[in-house]
């Protein structure tokens, strides 16, 4: 099943908050259970999800389904969800994404791997990407992605370039970012951290040939500001 049919099959009627803040919830447990932090949701306010359109809770609802399913599956066989290259091939496997063969190599301890389809949107990020965040599950996957974070105009630049040829498919093979390492901040989260970032690789993803999304690898620490 591709990542496209995945969000296409969610039942609509499952688009409600009770069922977000469940999965969200369990989502979350996961996650911590391997040694990293997360959290659902706010512990006060409305949440993001109420106000999403159907298409974003839709994506919302398919992204818990694929990555609660994805991490339960890796304990059952015995392996190790810390693992960013085998989790990666997992999550590739389970949406019949073809990778480029040298991207495996291209991720170092630490780093931050993120799996996005053509019209960005993510799919999956590895349980490294919990080290570097406040932000909670519900305004990762419910809020407007170029509202969370802020930084310099030139690296903005630089990565919209490159966002570009993946929305128009003309990423067709694993290219460096060629953006300098540099500083960005959460807006509006519970902690506003700051992150230094350097942006390593985006490599493309095909199914029957056609380009259907592509894998992003970084690598971050938090800075004081």
């Amino acid at each position: 099943m591709n990542a496209k049919i995945l969000i296409q099959d969610i039942d609509r009627s499952r688009c409600v908050v009770s069922e977000f803040k469940k999965l969200a919830e369990e989502y979350c447990e996961l996650v911590k259970s391997f040694g990293f932090k997360a959290k659902p949701y706010r512990d006060s306010g409305v949440l993001k999800f109420e106000s999403c359109k159907i298409e974003q809770k839709t994506r919302a609802i398919a992204y818990l389904d694929a990555n609660i399913e994805l991490l339960k599956e890796c304990v059952a066989q015995g392996d190790d969800p810390r693992n960013s290259a085998q989790m990666l091939w997992r999550i590739l496997k389970k949406i019949k994404a073809v990778p480029e063969n040298d991207i495996f190599d291209k991720i170092a301890q630490g780093d931050v791997v993120e799996v996005y389809l053509d019209d960005h949107i993510q799919i999956y990020r590895n349980l490294e990407f919990f080290n570097f965040t406040s932000f909670t599950i519900d305004e990762l996957l419910c809020g407007t992605w170029y509202k969370l974070y802020k930084r310099d105009f030139l690296p903005t630049l630089k990565m919209m370039k490159m966002a570009f040829k993946l929305l128009t498919k003309r990423l067709n093979k694993t290219m460096p970012w060629n953006v300098p390492e540099h500083v960005f901040d959460e807006i509006g989260s519970e902690e506003n951290l700051r992150h230094s970032i350097l942006l390593k690789y985006l490599s493309p993803l095909t199914n029957q040939g056609k380009m259907v999304g592509a894998i992003c690898i970084s690598h971050a620490k938090l800075v004081q500001k």
